[in-house]
């Protein structure tokens, strides 16, 4: 039987507005979207006037009734204080409450709020003077701004900055960086960093939002006025985009297909909560509804006793396939717990096997390991061993050494009984050199020089005592290092130095001998 239905204006314009709002929402979809659409219309159609029709039947009842009902719910728990006439608000949401939601009339609430009221103080702030005729107020002086609705403002912030089409330098570097995929915190410190335009975070995708609906508003401007026009690049783009959205819409519309059911189950236990159906029989229900293949109850049925009758004996070959399918079940699940305790048997046999083998090598390893011990003992004895006889052999070799050279230097101190020339000794000859303007055999006489030309096998042939000192330094010069130390070595002195060093020793002991035999003979 169908219920009689009361409408009022109210009903009548949220009908309307949710038929328009299921409308908006088929736009784009195919026949089938279109019939849920007008279902979804239909079940708002009948869901209001019902409940209005049973306030209308509930004010055209017995006040007794009203009464009892009143009673009954000022004696429900947590709603004694909802008893009186004056708190009552009638429920015209059409919305199902959730549970965790509750009226504001709650004892819970109001017990919270007084509590909360007892637990209030005066301001501390605050100082007050009575006295006889009149009371004085006076008031601290407030620590902070009174409560206000601008914006928020952000620490070293500037003003709110006008929009317009040319865009500054800050605008630019921040679609400049949100092209190239920098997010809002990137960009908001960057800005910072340079000095610019301190923007918070959440901001700054709002104003690249709102620069980009100015800069379209703008380009629209400008299409209207005849400034731009349309090339040929710009209709290609326009039909990839639209493909491109086009697809995407798909997406969405296929998405929203799939998540429809769920909100038609979801919808139909908010209209009845014993209408408990998943969103897989709604579905085949609305199909075989659609397609005209759906069962009709069987009260409705012309044969209602028949239809029983079916039913009853189609329950009865389904609780026979059940039980088939019960016994199966066991069977297949005795058959897999009789596989998985063979495999687990056999699993235990081959690691007991596993296990044996395992220790079985551990100990063959232990043996190589004590053989290897000895092996590693008798080579390190070895090596100690060997490393006693190369120190002894070091020692020995350092010994013989120290021998030699002890002996070398014992035949270089009997073939040059001088000490050889230290640094400090050869810098003060190479001083001595520097400072001597001529050879030490300047001062000797032409039949001296004249001499030692006979003496060392040179012509004794000559005018003056400087040809005879140039044919000898000349001589010395073809001399080698070696010819020279070898001289030096013959008359005392010491070979150890340069060539030129030793030139100059040799010239300077020339001059010393003649010189002294010169002296010995003028006493003489």
């Amino acid at each position: 039987m169908v219920e009689q239905m009361f409408f009022g204006a109210d009903d009548v314009e949220q009908v309307t507005r949710r038929g328009s709002m299921c409308s908006n929402m088929s736009i784009g979809m195919d026949h089938e979207q279109d019939e849920v659409d007008i279902a979804c219309g239909d079940i708002f159609f009948d869901e209001i006037p019902t409940r209005n029709s049973n306030s209308t039947s509930n004010k055209s009842g017995s006040q007794e009734d009203s009464d009892d009902a009143m009673d009954d719910v000022a004696t429900d728990e947590g709603y004694e204080d909802s008893g009186s006439d004056d708190d009552y608000v009638p429920d015209t949401s059409t919305r199902v409450r959730s549970r965790k939601v509750q009226p504001a009339f709650n004892n819970r609430s109001t017990k919270a709020a007084e509590r909360s009221a007892l637990r209030a103080q005066y301001d501390k702030g605050d100082h007050f003077i009575l006295e006889e005729d009149n009371t004085t107020l006076i008031k601290s002086t407030p620590t902070r701004d009174p409560i206000t609705f601008e914006r928020r403002k952000v620490n070293n912030g500037r003003g709110p900055k006008r929009i317009t089409v040319e865009l500054d330098s800050d605008d630019e570097l921040m679609i400049t960086m949100r092209e190239k995929g920098y997010n809002d915190q990137q960009i908001a410190d960057r800005l910072a960093k340079d000095g610019r335009a301190n923007y918070d975070r959440k901001s700054i995708s709002s104003r690249i939002n709102r620069i980009r609906l100015v800069q379209a508003k703008h380009v629209d401007m400008m299409l209207g006025e005849g400034y731009k026009e349309w090339e040929y690049e710009d209709d290609q783009l326009l039909i990839e985009a639209y493909a491109r959205a086009d697809i995407e819409v798909s997406y969405e519309i296929e998405r929203a297909r799939a998540w429809r059911w769920r909100k038609v189950s979801e919808f139909m236990r908010r209209l009845n909560k014993d209408a408990i159906f998943s969103e897989t029989a709604v579905r085949e229900r609305y199909t075989d509804l659609i397609n005209g293949t759906a069962s009709i109850p069987s009260e409705l049925d012309d044969n209602p006793i028949a239809r029983r009758m079916e039913i009853e004996s189609y329950r009865e070959q389904r609780e026979v396939v059940r039980e088939a399918e019960r016994k199966q079940k066991e069977k297949d699940a005795a058959d897999l717990k009789h596989v998985r305790e063979e495999t687990r048997m056999r699993q235990a046999i081959r690691f007991e096997e596993s296990a044996r083998a395992h220790e079985e090598k551990a100990q063959k390893q232990a043996l190589k390991s004590v053989q290897r011990a000895a092996q590693y003992q008798m080579k390190a004895e070895r090596a100690k061993q060997h490393a006693e006889a190369r120190i002894r052999a070091t020692e020995q070799a350092r010994k013989d050494r120290a021998d030699r050279l002890a002996a070398k230097k014992d035949e270089i101190h009997r073939q040059n009984p001088n000490a050889p020339l230290s640094m400090d000794t050869l810098a003060s000859v190479a001083e001595n050199m520097a400072g001597a303007a001529e050879d030490p055999r300047v001062c000797l006489t032409m039949e001296q020089l004249k001499a030692i030309c006979a003496q060392r096998g040179l012509t004794t042939d000559g005018r003056s005592s400087e040809e005879y000192l140039n044919r000898l330094q000349d001589a010395d010069d073809l001399l080698t290092w070696n010819q020279l130390k070898s001289m030096c070595r013959l008359k005392g002195l010491n070979h150890s130095g340069t060539k030129p060093i030793l030139k100059y020793q040799l010239a300077a002991a020339e001059a010393k001998i003649f010189s002294a035999s010169a002296e010995v003979a003028s006493e003489a």
